[in-house]
């Protein structure tokens, strides 16, 4: 893979590099990392620069498809479920296959927060986004967001919300973490935060009150860094990410056990505007879902930790729907 272009003005040159991004209407400040640099001003989303990825990797498998047409892009908004430089290494070979397969140039928006990124499809400001299933509800009622598609992992539809501590920890369900330190990835996480917190308001218990700190790590992979490292006495997690972590460092499963796993819920999923055109949409969905066909397509999946892309049914996110409707009627 090629580096990035680091080159920013009135910035110190770094592996990653983030612009400020002025939404119109409110002013919304994007980190964003580029395959394309951004107009300042925020006025188009056209590259200035492209970056091209796979300058390495499959340089030498020959391709019939037309080069990008200049000023078309894809523009795709990462909620930060894992941390922004991790978000770049592993989904930036999947958002350069999707706009070299519909013959576009692309751009990886990255939100500092789930708010910022479904901020960006309520706006308008991208044309696909990667959210929480939390997220994906709200967005859902508020402005209309629509399902594209939904990662498949280890032959799993589904997913849970793990509990972990270190292994140390006297700890063996949630209720013994009063008065311990807690993180969560983002408080409109449905694993991170909406799960825990809702299951403790069902036992009347005060949760305002109850962790002696909370902490917002702002990525799943940090908040499990952080019970690792004793920053924190638990944490709430994706039991995708976790999986995935611990496949990697196998010495990392040693160090931490999982002391509550959630009921499954609904994949995390790719959403769109509502309003995204429908030829925009079939083409998008269609190379999502055939991309475990192709070669290059399946080794970039492989790489996520997905099987496959598949169509999820808006039922499957009926259950983050009931912990949302929980949480608001407790008291």
């Amino acid at each position: 893979m090629s580096k990035i272009d680091t080159a920013s003005a009135g910035h110190t040159r770094s592996p990653f590099v983030c612009f400020a991004l002025a939404c119109i209407a409110v002013g919304l400040a994007i980190g964003v990392i580029a395959f394309t640099f951004l107009d300042r001003d925020g006025s188009e989303l056209g590259p200035e620069v492209s970056v091209d990825l796979h300058q390495g990797d499959g340089a030498h498998e020959t391709d019939s498809r037309p080069p990008a047409a200049a000023g078309a892009v894809l523009r795709v908004a990462i909620a930060p479920v894992i941390s922004p430089e991790a978000s770049v290494e592993q989904y930036g070979d999947l958002i350069a296959f999707l706009a070299h397969s519909l013959g576009v140039q692309p751009v990886l928006l990255r939100g500092k927060n789930y708010s910022e990124v479904n901020d960006l499809i309520r706006m308008r400001q991208c044309d696909m986004a990667l959210v929480c299933t939390y997220s994906y509800v709200l967005a859902e009622v508020a402005f209309g967001a629509r399902l594209l598609v939904a990662p498949e992992v280890e032959g799993r539809r589904v997913y849970h919300s793990l509990i972990l501590v270190r292994t140390a920890s006297s700890a063996t369900k949630l209720t013994d973490l009063r008065d311990q330190r807690f993180a969560s990835c983002d408080v409109l996480s449905t694993s991170g935060w909406l799960y825990p917190v809702t299951v403790l308001k069902q036992q009347g218990i005060d949760t305002a009150r109850f962790f002696s700190k909370h902490i917002i790590s702002g990525s799943h992979d940090r908040s499990v860094f952080a019970v690792q490292s004793g920053l924190v006495d638990a944490a709430a997690v994706d039991s995708i990410v976790y999986e995935h972590m611990v496949a990697n460092d196998p010495a990392l499963g040693r160090q931490l056990k999982v002391i509550h796993r959630s009921p499954p819920f609904g994949m995390p999923p790719l959403v769109v505007p509502a309003d995204l055109p429908p030829d925009r949409f079939a083409k998008l969905q269609r190379v999502l879902l055939d991309m475990h066909t192709h070669a290059k397509g399946k080794r970039i999946l492989a790489s996520l930790g997905f099987d496959l892309f598949f169509d999820p049914g808006d039922e499957d996110y009926d259950t983050v729907r009931s912990l949302h409707t929980s949480w608001l009627n407790q008291p």
